[in-house]
């Protein structure tokens, strides 16, 4: 006999008259009189069950062979699902942090290109923040707050005159853009 119907030997059929079997006990029969099936907690009793139907199963293919008359192999057996049991009720192993892989000392491979080229024009660093960034040797810093504490001018209005304003030049991208729209509006008039 199978283990799938061991499991159900015993069982009774019952009629719920339209409601849910979600409260309903387990489909099991004469396993569930068991002492193994007792004493495992609720959320293990299912698979409690299941494994008590295959070693029932196996024990009972030795006693038809008359395999084990002193009952040593039923034994082994039931030590077998108790050890399961048990392992099933261990917490899970605690997650190892994953170190993170050697980082590679050679820089990554960029393409280059027009577009890149634009890209990095675009995002470059302005002439009032490269003088902002600058400091004077033995100057004191001046801030945007007045006391030292807010971000410092730096270079940035040391020339002599000052004003914190810098000549702003045209980058090569506004001028390229600047001349395709000038040579678009020649030709609408």
């Amino acid at each position: 006999m199978l283990a799938c119907n061991v499991q159900l030997l015993g069982a009774k059929k019952k009629n719920l008259a339209g409601f849910s079997t979600a409260t309903s006990q387990f489909r099991v029969g004469h396993i569930e009189q068991t002492e193994v099936f007792q004493t495992t907690p609720p959320a293990l009793k299912m698979r409690a069950c299941r494994l008590v139907a295959a070693k029932s199963t196996l024990a009972a293919h030795v006693d038809s062979i008359r395999g084990d008359p002193s009952g040593k192999q039923g034994r082994a057996y039931r030590e077998e699902i108790r050890k399961k049991i048990e392992k099933w009720q261990e917490p899970p192993p605690a997650k190892q942090p994953k170190p993170f892989p050697v980082p590679d000392s050679e820089p990554k491979k960029k393409r280059g290109g027009c577009r890149l080229r634009k890209m990095k024009e675009r995002y470059a660093i302005t002439d009032m923040r490269k003088l902002a960034n600058r400091m004077q040797f033995g100057v004191r810093k001046e801030s945007s707050l007045g006391d030292g504490l807010g971000e410092g001018y730096g270079m940035l209005g040391q020339a002599g005159n000052g004003k914190l304003r810098v000549s702003v030049g045209q980058s090569k991208l506004a001028a390229k853009v600047a001349k395709k729209y000038d040579s678009l509006n020649m030709t609408f008039f």
